[in-house]
């Protein structure tokens, strides 16, 4: 009996996966074969959240991608929404340090928010910072 749930569970992992790695490899190529900035965005907020979900080592890379895209269009509240996810990231990497620094570079940024969560976002992550080096 448990023979027969173990494959088809096995295979619609498997599934999964390979959905996942084709989603990120058309996202990958649609984001190399656009030099519309706004479409960059878009497609690198797609990719990230996929490689975020997958907690694939690559997040990073994107992340800072989209950080600087972002930034290059002065979309301020989509750079500091998507900054927490690199920050959790260096924080679940013990890489505390630079977690600290990428929020207190971006909290420098806090005239031109629109959204108030976005100062939250990244009250909290240096707060995680801080706690993860015994300061608070």
């Amino acid at each position: 009996m448990l023979k027969s749930l173990v494959h088809p569970c096995i295979t619609l992992v498997f599934k999964h996966l390979g959905f996942a790695q084709s989603e990120v490899d058309s996202l990958k190529t649609a984001l190399n074969s656009t030099s519309d900035p706004e479409i960059k965005l878009s497609t690198l907020d797609a990719l990230t959240r996929a490689l975020v979900r997958a907690n694939d080592p690559q997040q990073e890379v994107f992340l800072k991608q989209y950080l600087q895209q972002a930034s290059a269009l002065k979309e301020y509240d989509l750079l500091t929404s998507k900054s927490r996810f690199l920050i959790q990231y260096y924080l679940n990497q013990r890489l505390t340090d630079k977690a600290e620094l990428l929020a207190d570079s971006l909290l420098n940024l806090q005239d031109y928010f629109k959204e108030p969560s976005s100062l939250g976002h990244l009250k909290l992550k240096r707060a995680a910072a801080y706690y993860d080096k015994n300061l608070l």
